[in-house]
């Protein structure tokens, strides 16, 4: 239940208008979901974000003592582009660029506080909810992705990359139950 309710809080966010009370980033939901790994659904556009798991680990100290680690892949199709240009077009461009929207993310869900208040809702008040929120803890590399990244069919050797990702990680994230109180 705590991871699930930490990616749909974090998924919420992403997806909440930026005017809203409880601002966020304004991505559709064919822009934006839960996976269970970064690659985008077969209906996803020409820009997607997987909100899927991470790293999660534990400590028994008089009770439960857990971390849990999560990412936020931001995939971009770029077939407009020949690849020699997807530096400037994509990867630097100041207002859409992939630098741009990761650092927006990663702005927006560094200890977000919303984010920790709906994961604690979701678990309910039975329970012992998250104690820290998450903190951004980094990029992974950007990675050249070719066509069954986006579920295409098979392609001969040597197809050219259709587009971009990059894994965007949060982490840090500590939740404490005694044993009394785990769910």
């Amino acid at each position: 239940m705590s991871m699930a309710a930490l990616l749909i809080a974090s998924r919420d966010r992403l997806r909440a208008d930026p005017g809203a009370e409880l601002p966020g980033l304004g991505y559709r939901n064919l822009e934006c979901e839960v996976g269970w790994d970064g690659k985008p659904p077969p209906i996803s556009g020409d820009v997607f974000l997987s909100v899927h798991p991470g790293v999660v680990s534990e400590t028994n100290v008089e009770g439960r003592a857990t971390s849990y680690q999560y990412s936020v892949t931001l995939s971009m199709k770029l077939g407009a582009f020949p690849v020699d240009r997807w530096g400037p077009e994509a990867v630097a461009k100041v207002t859409t660029g992939f630098y741009q929207r990761a650092d927006a993310i990663a702005a927006l869900l560094h200890r977000n506080l919303n984010v920790f208040a709906q994961a604690n809702e979701i678990i309910g008040e039975d329970a012992n909810g998250f104690t820290e929120c998450q903190r951004f803890l980094g990029y992974g590399l950007l990675q050249q992705q070719g066509p069954d990244w986006w579920w295409a069919e098979d392609q001969p050797a040597g197809q050219a990359p259709v587009g971009l990702s990059l894994e965007i990680r949060f982490g840090e994230i500590f939740r404490y139950q005694t044993y009394e109180s785990q769910s």
